[in-house]
């Protein structure tokens, strides 16, 4: 992590768990598993309102080093190499399981489904297949000196956000217009982050917090709206909620806990496995011991899909071979 910002592996840190806890509790509602299901509705909204646009603003905040350090070519043939190769890898693996499996899921897969991977991406995956396409874009627009051309993008992004439902989704451009400023404002943070104060001080954060937690309660209380209506609320929403996220950050890694930097560089580990791990656990907790107390499912399914991924990334960090459940082996050839 020496040429990483801290701060940056607990944002991911905050935010897989997020994504963990928000897949395992949609899994235990669809299980009908029996749930509060007031309170499910709006923390599954709260949390599905910023945790992948999290995670697309952070992939932006390295882009433009990278791209300045590596050029357009090289930086797609390294996506391509840790992005499009797990996606690939991962969605045969977990939809494989899932066809066997599917008596005891809570969802019904076909073998052909898998076929499909190429242009519709399955599951959680959707996500690597969303950020190859704007990694593959931004290459293509921009450049690692030039300001005005990103400004530009950014005000188009926001654009093309707020009219989403408007414009066409066919080819999956849809991944683009929900999900690009989120990325071009990681660019744009990386480049003006001297112009945001308070990083690292506790009052500022805490002030933070309170302008996230009001404007999260507004949205979801008092105009009775969730994370699907987009616009210019939910954007706005987004917005403040991963500015939050990046303020806290900044202030917990001023004392970092070693095993939650863990889980932040793992996150992609933790990303790729957390179904599998979680659905698992659920799986035996009904199957095996007919537990189905809402609680204990969340939990263990939360700890699960967080700690057996961090395992497999342990393990595959001292274990060559395990490297290639994460990154191409040819590539990594052709590297030596």
């Amino acid at each position: 992590m020496s040429d990483r910002s801290l701060w940056v592996d607990y944002s991911k840190a905050i935010g897989i768990v997020l994504v963990v806890y928000g897949h395992v509790a949609r899994g235990v509602y669809n299980a009908s598993i029996p749930l509060n299901v007031g309170v499910y509705t709006l923390v599954d909204s709260l949390v599905y309102t910023f945790h992948m646009p999290l995670f697309f603003f952070l992939s932006g905040l390295f882009f433009m080093n990278s791209l300045g350090r590596r050029g357009r070519l090289k930086l797609i043939s390294s996506k391509i190499d840790t992005i499009v190769y797990p996606y690939l890898l991962w969605s045969l693996i977990q939809g494989g399981v899932i066809v066997v499996l599917s008596s005891f899921t809570n969802n019904k897969v076909e073998a052909s489904t898998l076929l499909t991977i190429l242009w519709q991406p399955q599951w959680q995956f959707w996500f690597l297949y969303a950020l190859f396409m704007i990694f593959v874009l931004s290459s293509i627009l921009f450049n690692s000196s030039e300001n005005r051309l990103i400004l530009l993008a950014f005000a188009v992004s926001i654009l093309l956000y707020i009219f989403q439902k408007q414009l066409p989704s066919a080819y999956n451009l849809g991944f683009i217009t929900n999900n690009l400023v989120f990325f071009i404002a990681g660019i744009l943070y990386d480049r003006y982050k001297k112009l945001f104060p308070g990083s690292g001080n506790l009052n500022f954060t805490l002030f933070a917090f309170i302008i996230f937690a009001v404007s999260q309660y507004i949205f979801h209380l008092q105009l009775d709206m969730n994370y699907e209506d987009k616009g210019v609320l939910s954007l706005l929403l987004a917005m403040i909620s991963i500015l939050f996220i990046v303020l806290l950050s900044q202030s917990l890694v001023r004392k970092p806990i070693h095993w939650f930097l863990i889980v932040g560089s793992a996150s992609m580990s933790i990303y790729l496995l957390h179904i599998l791990a979680g659905s698992g656990v659920r799986i035996i907790l009904v199957n095996l011991f007919y537990i189905y107390d809402p609680a204990i499912h969340l939990v263990i399914g939360t700890l699960a899909g967080v700690i057996f991924p961090v395992v497999v990334f342990y393990f595959a960090k001292h274990y060559v071979w395990l490297n290639y459940l994460f990154s191409a082996p040819l590539s990594r050839l052709i590297k030596k």
